[in-house]
């Protein structure tokens, strides 16, 4: 006799998941996997020991939304002109 599984999830499936404490896997990354926290290959940002690479400025230590340059830009955009 030939029964077809039932792929689909049920309600009760995640319950008992989400009680179990049990997290969805990541995926083994690949070596040309790319970083989108450091940018460097061979791991994904869930697993980076780097520091943060700013998207911005491309500086380690920072995201693009905390980056030294939106300062700096503000200024600008006021008539302000940052000298260091």
């Amino acid at each position: 006799m030939h029964h077809q599984l039932n792929e689909k999830k049920t309600q009760e499936d995640w319950k008992c998941e989400r009680q179990s404490g049990k997290k969805p896997s990541v995926a083994d990354p690949t070596p040309d996997s790319e970083c989108f926290r450091c940018g460097k290959l061979g791991h994904h940002q869930v697993r980076c020991p780097n520091d943060p690479i700013c998207y911005k400025c491309k500086n380690p230590g920072h995201m693009a939304v905390n980056c030294p340059e939106n300062k700096k830009l503000k200024l600008r955009m006021f008539g302000f002109s940052a000298k260091g």
